[in-house]
């Protein structure tokens, strides 16, 4: 059984769905997906509540252990649950425009 995303990796599945309790969906991927950055943003900005501010910084520094490359870029994990894991050699188009510029609204703007 999956110990869960955060307590691995800190960074979550592509996706888990767990109506079915005996035979959950899950795929443990992910793909440099932006869109927790942008909740925790709009969190932020609506509440001024500085948590939201502290899970933005762990996910960066989570996808900076797991997913940076040496070589340069990064790169899409196939397992959230594994430190281990192995690396998908892809980076998505949309990785360093919307998932950096909210980080660095999130972190440094405000």
């Amino acid at each position: 059984m999956s110990t869960g995303c955060l307590v691995v990796t800190y960074i979550a599945p592509l996706t888990r769905k767990l109506s079915d309790r005996m035979n959950p969906s899950y795929d443990a991927r992910y793909i440099l997906r932006p869109e927790t950055i942008e909740s925790l943003f709009i969190a932020y900005r609506l509440t001024g509540n500085e948590t939201y501010r502290e899970q933005g910084w762990k996910i960066f520094e989570a996808i900076e252990k797991h997913c940076k490359l040496k070589e340069g870029g990064y790169s899409s994990v196939a397992n959230v649950d594994d430190v281990k894991t192995e690396r998908l050699d892809k980076m998505e188009t949309f990785f360093l425009v919307r998932w950096f510029v909210c980080l660095s609204i999130l972190l440094f703007f405000f």
